[in-house]
């Protein structure tokens, strides 16, 4: 019982650690394109520094549609996958033992 406990936490830990990476993978670019979004904001800028500014929006736009959100999506599916891999070993495992000793 206490090797499941052991393992279940094991397995819990590294499914929310994929989750939390998943999670920077999402926030991070939406970070910087807002960062940028409120140096455009500012009016003191020269039309060349408005000029790269904005092409930083786009190409960070770009880069978080076709790589920072299908990363993101594939360490959410993983994270889930192993939180409920971690669950449901356990679970099962703890039933088996419970089995086993009712027919000893």
């Amino acid at each position: 019982m206490s090797e499941d406990l052991h393992s279940f936490k094991i397995w819990f830990g590294i499914g929310a650690a994929v989750l939390l990476i998943g999670l920077a993978f999402q926030w991070y670019p939406a970070a910087v394109i807002h960062g940028f979004n409120e140096e455009l904001a500012l009016s003191n800028m020269s039309p060349y520094d408005i000029n790269v500014t904005r092409e930083n929006v786009n190409s960070w736009r770009i880069m978080q549609a076709f790589v920072f959100q299908p990363t993101s999506i594939g360490f959410f599916t993983g994270g889930i996958l192993i939180l409920i891999y971690s669950v449901l070993s356990t679970v099962f495992s703890i039933a088996s033992a419970y089995s086993k000793r009712r027919t000893d």
